[in-house]
């Protein structure tokens, strides 16, 4: 049983390793912003103020407040409800599919770095991509019993390279294993950011606005795959907790 819990959790790390990079590069593209990595928000945020883009500089320091916002959301969420609800981390899945989803709603506004003027659109969205990577950066922080990250990789690389100096020098078969772990997580958010340059460049030639706007689909959908894993992995886990009760 607990190998099985093992696998599905690892599958679902890859997963949000993909949304993590797909995401990222969404709202870099699309809103000029950072979903997740809010140090490169606070330096564009000062940027954008020096450079008297003052309405930028706002949107910038808007969603790291509302990421922050979202991370204590998220932490309250699990220090209430992890140990009460079967199916927790299936919940926060199914928030993150609908902030996912609402992005599809609003008319994009792609231009909003050449206008220097963020609409509202723009605030409602960027909201929605910040609680996102709240969520997967506060909930889901460890598998395999290792601590990973799924929304940036700074860590990841820093980890890549300790655990495979440690396996090498005092010959660790299991941090040689937790390398290539990393190494996965890492090839899984580049994959989700070379998919969605690809994605976008090919309909942004084409003038194809419509099916840019339905970009964030790709997010739900991988979203959903990881919920219906989840599901499993939460029943799995409360069937283990039940028997050593």
């Amino acid at each position: 049983m607990k190998n099985k819990i093992i696998n599905k959790s690892f599958i679902i790390s890859l997963l949000l390793s993909f949304c993590g990079g797909f995401i990222e590069l969404y709202s870099v593209k699309i809103h000029r912003v950072f979903a997740c990595m809010q140090t490169g928000n606070m330096i564009n945020m000062f940027a954008n103020f020096f450079d008297n883009k003052i309405y930028l500089g706002l949107e910038n320091i808007s969603v790291a407040v509302i990421f922050f916002l979202g991370c204590i959301l998220a932490e309250t969420l699990k220090l209430k409800l992890e140990n009460k609800i079967k199916y927790f981390n299936t919940l926060i899945l199914f928030l993150m599919i609908v902030f996912a989803s609402i992005i599809v709603i609003f008319p994009l506004n792609i231009d909003n770095a050449s206008k220097n003027q963020p609409n509202i659109y723009d605030i409602i969205s960027n909201a929605c991509l910040a609680l996102i990577g709240a969520f997967q950066f506060c909930i889901f922080k460890e598998v395999n019993n290792i601590g990973y990250t799924s929304t940036m990789m700074t860590a990841t690389l820093r980890n890549i390279s300790a655990n495979l100096v440690s396996g090498i020098i005092e010959k660790n078969k299991t941090k040689l294993v937790i390398t290539l772990e990393y190494i996965a997580f890492l090839f899984c958010f580049i994959l989700g950011s070379i998919i969605f340059y690809i994605l976008f460049k090919y309909n942004s030639d084409r003038n194809n606005l419509l099916l840019i706007q339905l970009l964030p689909l790709i997010i739900s959908f991988t979203l959903l795959i990881t919920l219906i894993i989840s599901i499993f992995v939460d029943k799995e886990k409360y069937s283990d907790k039940k028997n050593k009760i």
